[in-house]
């Protein structure tokens, strides 16, 4: 049996010697949803450009009909249409007078508010206004939608669609990102020779996309020390940071740890003290960071979770992936091993949370069928029933 070092340990001398810094690339907005932009960008500019109406109907000014109602309209003389949205308007109101004008088009001259087209009847060239308004009501003010200085991305921050969209609005198309490549590397005879499939890869390939890579390239090899070595050694060429599924079982078998070996790293280190995963190996090859994990996928799942997110937040200076977390009651006991932090999976059950006791690290069953997880440190030998925890939300 090998030691097993805890997490934040691991992670507080790794981190460090990670000395490749990703580069940056320009993308298209089309192509940047939830990629890590590589610099912050702010608002130059105010949105709108103008005060303009959020609804349909006649634009006032709201001294002229501060005594209307329903018994007592006022009549205004309506002296134009403003109908094309975001476009300076020609000339303006006096007194008595408005304009009808639609929901996003700016406000003619003078006027300050915007009376609904429902409070209003209409007579030739007439308007009786049957409601009062009061000042800048029902309209948006210059800078209200959009200000100078308004963050429109932050470096470190997944780009969402919101992000995109305020980039559009001011007229930005292109964006600096980090141009984060991973390699994964799924070892076994049982892939080269197809009778298994290295569908774990999908797991690991498409949370680093989430994450925010921008790449992510895969590869199949055999159970050869020699050609995992020399995969690694590509990897760490053209990737960031390369992965190995599979192999690093202590014995026999334990073909990627011994590639990695071979390469000579900085720093390596082999087994964590998480449960599934506890034999992961972590190193750094040629400045890069190399992960060697189980191939079972709810064992992948938890390295990812508990050791990579952490792991590559620190390492790169971004905000780490985040679950939407409820704080929920347990309802029965969760189970744990004193020692290792233990990600456990569960069901919410009457508004509480029970363990899903279905098999082992390879059960990516209990993936589709929980509800969260829950997170047990190492110190603790499970959650006991009536303890309030967090549980981080899968759906």
């Amino acid at each position: 049996m090998f030691k097993l070092r805890r997490v934040d340990e691991v992670l507080n001398e790794i981190v460090p010697r990670i000395r490749w810094r990703p580069r940056s690339v320009e993308v298209p907005l089309t192509e940047a949803l939830n990629l890590i932009p590589a610099k912050s960008y702010e608002s130059s500019t105010k949105f709108p450009t103008y005060p303009k109406a959020t609804v349909d109907g006649y634009a006032v000014r709201s001294v002229d009909v501060a005594m209307a109602s329903p018994d007592n309209p006022v009549a205004l003389r309506m002296v134009g249409e403003v109908r094309e949205p975001l476009k300076p308007v020609d000339g303006g109101i006096s007194r008595n007078e408005c304009m009808y004008v639609e929901t996003g088009c700016f406000l003619p001259r003078n006027a300050d508010a915007v009376v609904m087209v429902e409070d209003c009847e209409v007579s030739q060239n007439l308007v009786l206004v049957r409601r009062s308004v009061s000042r800048y009501e029902n309209v948006s003010m210059p800078g209200e939608e959009l200000d100078v200085g308004d963050p429109l991305a932050v470096y470190g921050r997944r780009l969402k669609p919101w992000n995109l969209a305020a980039l559009s609005m001011v007229g930005i198309d292109v964006v600096e990102v980090l141009d984060l490549r991973a390699k994964i590397v799924a070892t076994g005879r049982e892939f080269v020779e197809g009778w298994a499939r290295p569908f774990t890869l999908h797991l690991v390939s498409s949370w680093l996309k989430e994450f925010g890579f921008r790449y992510v390239s895969t590869e199949i090899v055999g159970d050869e020390v020699d050609a995992i070595a020399s995969s690694i050694a590509k990897g760490v060429e053209e990737f960031d940071t390369v992965i190995l599924l599979g192999g690093t079982s202590m014995g026999r078998d334990d073909w990627s740890v011994r590639a990695i070996e071979k390469l000579n790293p900085s720093y390596l280190v082999h087994g964590i003290a998480i449960q599934p995963g506890k034999t992961t190996a972590l190193s750094v090859v040629g400045e890069k960071l190399v992960v060697a994990m189980s191939g079972l996928p709810v064992a992948a799942f938890t390295v990812l979770e508990l050791v990579l997110n952490p792991l590559l937040s620190r390492w790169l200076g971004v905000e780490p992936l985040k679950r939407c977390v409820a704080k929920l009651v347990a309802r029965a006991r969760i189970p744990s091993k004193l020692g290792l932090r233990t990600l456990a999976r569960v069901r919410i059950v009457d508004g509480g949370i029970v363990p899903l006791g279905i098999g082992g690290s390879g059960a990516i069953r209990s993936l589709l069928l929980a509800d969260g997880y829950v997170v047990v440190p190492e110190d603790l030998e499970g959650i006991e029933v009536g303890e309030e925890v967090d549980v981080y939300l899968l759906h």
